[in-house]
């Protein structure tokens, strides 16, 4: 029988459980495909230093990643690798200051302490050959309610899906998945962080705290969370045990990977095994922000091409 962290309803003989160990945790191979990286060079000389995702929100798909990976590629050119379905992969060359199109820029949040970036993203992906897909914001995203419902918090399993620097992958992007668990709700406490604009030596931000190890290149993915699932026994009319039922139930996105917490600890600074996640409400705060709004309504007059191919949020 495995073991409870929730309450025993005697009732409907039903736990409700938190994410646990098993087969139906497995992250299925659909979901990696929302993540690219983002570097420098082409095919064959392709240096990855940050992950990205596509997400779409109201009929547009949407580059994510983190603000401080967007502000460290400045107006330098730089390139997206994306996955071909024929195994192979392709970059898509960008330069920020020969781009004609003001809608086809990095848009941030007004709040200086949010670190999420945002471009437009609306490409043929499926027509073009390209073997990537994107999250469909409104099915994923975990909002305050979905979060209450799902009682979602502190012990919960999640995965930070993105780049693994020492295996990125030659021919293509190779997405790793980093499993680790809640440490602390967003909203509880405003949480210290290194500034990434070098203004000062702290900001503090609203996170969540996760228990997950990874080295640098991850910032910019997303970060999924599983709510409970549901055991079920089922018992003979001698009242005898006959087995049990497990119910899985979606994954959400819980946020976007901020970093590895660093803090002061006595001989220096160093990586500890927790890290920052900027919650999925401060993306959909910026998807709505009027900026990005009236960019998306450009986006979609000058091109409308059709929204990348969406991954049912029940998969997973």
């Amino acid at each position: 029988m495995l073991p409870l962290h929730r309450g025993y309803d005697l009732a409907a003989r039903s736990y409700r459980l938190r994410s646990m160990a098993g087969n139906v945790m497995a992250i299925a191979d659909d979901v990696r495909k929302c993540v690219l990286f983002i570097g420098h060079g082409d095919e064959g000389n392709f240096k990855s230093c940050g992950t990205a995702f596509l997400l779409g929100y109201k009929g547009t798909t949407y580059l994510v990643t983190a603000r401080h990976v967007a502000l460290a590629l400045g107006d330098d050119p730089f390139s997206f690798r994306l996955n071909l379905r024929n195994g192979l992969s392709d970059t898509i060359h960008h330069d920020p200051l020969g781009n004609k199109h003001e809608w086809f820029r990095w848009h941030v949040p007004h709040d200086p302490t949010v670190d999420l970036a945002v471009k437009p993203f609306n490409f043929a992906f499926g027509s073009l050959g390209y073997e990537i897909k994107a999250l469909k914001g409104s099915d994923w995203i975990l909002d305050d309610v979905k979060r209450a419902e799902e009682h979602i918090g502190p012990g919960d399993l999640c995965y930070a899906i993105g780049l693994f620097h020492l295996v990125q992958g030659t021919r293509r992007n190779v997405p790793i998945v980093h499993t680790g668990r809640i440490a602390m709700n967003s909203g509880e406490e405003l949480v210290p962080v290194e500034d990434w604009t070098g203004q000062k030596e702290t900001v503090d931000v609203n996170g969540y705290l996760v228990e997950l190890t990874n080295l640098e290149g991850l910032s910019g993915a997303p970060v999924l969370v599983r709510g409970e699932f549901h055991v079920d026994e089922f018992y003979t009319h001698s009242g005898e045990q006959r087995g049990v039922s497990v119910t899985d139930t979606r994954l959400h996105l819980l946020g976007v990977w901020q970093g590895s917490w660093n803090h002061s600890i006595h001989d220096g600074r160093r990586p500890l095994a927790i890290g920052v996640v900027v919650p999925a409400s401060e993306l959909l705060k910026l998807l709505e922000q009027d900026d990005v709004a009236a960019a998306r309504a450009a986006f979609d007059a000058a091109l409308a091409l059709r929204e990348a191919a969406s991954l049912d949020s029940g998969k997973g």
